[in-house]
């Protein structure tokens, strides 16, 4: 029903590219009743809780702090498979109490500092097929958050636009899956780290300072050895340090070369490159769950181009004229993932 909704507002969404007028943004109630707002700030506050807020490609801020459990949905991050819509770009959010149980969904941040800043208690949130430069961080333990299918950090020259952690997290419970991690993770018990590349960032080598935490199926590169009392398996690439500390694991494999030769075309980054496993990588089962190690295995796979799981306009193909018929043609092409 959820995506039925949505595609409804993706139609929306590609009606206003016909259209000659600002982009408009779209409050949709869990029942279908739909809203159609001229700015993000009049959008939100529309929005009740439980409320869908669907955002178009474009730059955006949202002046206020988020208080309300609400899920934003994005045109999505990568140049390719956004390239109808355009990405939505938006500017850092701070959730606070009352964000409880909402999400974010497809947004691209490239401002400087944390993106994404916890600043209440905030529980069950999830946070996915984001581009976030900048990171995020918690300044109050909240619990349940899961963060998946993100790209956090930059990929250039430096690790990050702004803050001293890509993941800074406080509170516990939080599943860390499928991302591409290009900077470094704080954290301290109860979490779980799971098919994520977690990447050096040059010059630098990235820094693990985790306690008490679980690390499965990640390729790690160039980390720091801050890790104490965690549990690895199934991992690759870095693994000194795990004798001591109190750290434990087993059927973690080591490189001899670059993490580069991993993969298919690693150095050209995230967006135009193709960091899929090599083909017919010893790793490509190596997996707990017998799937491929990194972000393309476990139970949250990584889709391609970071197509998020609600509609996306991926293509469109409208006649100049109308026909003999008297009727524009036009065909529009919509895919999700779920």
């Amino acid at each position: 029903m959820k995506n039925i909704i949505l595609l409804v507002v993706c139609l929306i969404s590609f009606c206003e590219l016909m259209q000659a007028q600002s982009l408009q943004f779209a409050v949709v109630r869990p029942n279908g009743t739909t809203y159609i707002c001229p700015t993000l700030d009049s959008a939100y506050n529309l929005s009740l809780d439980g409320d869908f807020l669907y955002l178009p490609g474009g730059s955006y801020g949202l002046t206020q702090p988020i208080t309300k459990s609400i899920h934003i949905y994005g045109a999505g991050i990568h140049s390719d498979s956004s390239a109808v819509t355009t990405r939505t770009i938006l500017d850092n959010i701070s959730l606070v109490e009352g964000a409880s149980n909402g999400s974010i969904t497809g947004c691209y941040f490239i401002t400087g500092g944390y993106n994404v800043l916890v600043q209440g208690l905030v529980n069950n949130y999830s946070i996915t097929y984001c581009f976030l430069a900048g990171g995020i961080k918690f300044n109050v333990a909240s619990n349940n958050f899961i963060i998946t299918s993100n790209i956090v950090g930059s990929f250039g020259d430096g690790c990050l636009y702004g803050g001293s952690w890509s993941i800074q997290l406080a509170g516990q419970g939080h599943l860390i899956s499928n991302n591409f991690i290009k900077a470094s993770i704080s954290s301290n018990g109860g979490n779980v780290y799971r098919n994520n590349i977690i990447s050096y960032c040059s010059p630098y080598c990235s820094t693990l300072n985790c306690s008490n935490e679980e690390f499965d199926n990640n390729i790690i590169a160039c980390a720091g050895s801050g890790v104490n009392n965690s549990f690895f398996h199934n991992n690759i690439g870095w693994t000194n340090g795990l004798d001591s500390h109190g750290n434990q694991g087993y059927n973690n494999y080591t490189i001899s070369g670059p993490i580069d030769s991993l993969f298919i075309n690693y150095t050209a980054g995230w967006d135009e490159g193709n960091i899929h496993l090599v083909p017919n990588s010893p790793y490509m089962d190596a997996g707990t769950d017998g799937t491929e190690l990194g972000i393309y295995g476990g139970m949250f796979p990584t889709s391609e181009g970071w197509v998020p799981k609600n509609p996306h306009i991926y293509f469109k193909d409208i006649d100049q004229l109308t026909g003999p018929d008297g009727k524009l043609h036009i065909q529009v092409g919509v895919r999700t993932t779920n």
